[in-house]
């Protein structure tokens, strides 16, 4: 089943939409997430995703993590961490739940 997801940054200024298949709930541990976290493990929707619709300003950050190249997208005016991509899983975009402000179904 296909889903829309929509989230946005904590102040408000960066928000994205995307159609999403294949989508699961994971816990990532990778020590790239433990960073940016201080925990032990993130919770992240992991799924299919083609084209990440973006307003407002933004950038990517990428480095390397555990074996893999990461690149991260985060809000310019607050710095929220919104999602990630990896080299290993290209076609996958993994997004922050903090950040999703609503998803539904689409047939």
């Amino acid at each position: 089943m296909k889903q829309r997801i929509e989230g946005q940054c904590e102040c408000g200024a960066f928000r994205y939409g995307c159609t999403l298949t294949n989508a699961e709930l994971v816990a990532c541990g990778c020590l790239e997430c433990r960073r940016a976290t201080a925990a032990g493990q993130t919770k992240v929707l992991r799924a299919l995703c083609q084209v990440l619709e973006a307003i407002g300003p933004y950038a990517v950050f990428e480095g390397d993590a555990d074996g893999r190249h990461i690149s991260h997208g985060f809000c310019e005016v607050c710095g929220s961490r919104l999602y990630y991509r990896d080299d290993i899983e290209p076609d996958s975009i993994f997004l922050s739940v903090d950040h999703i402000v609503s998803q539904r179904g689409i047939n």
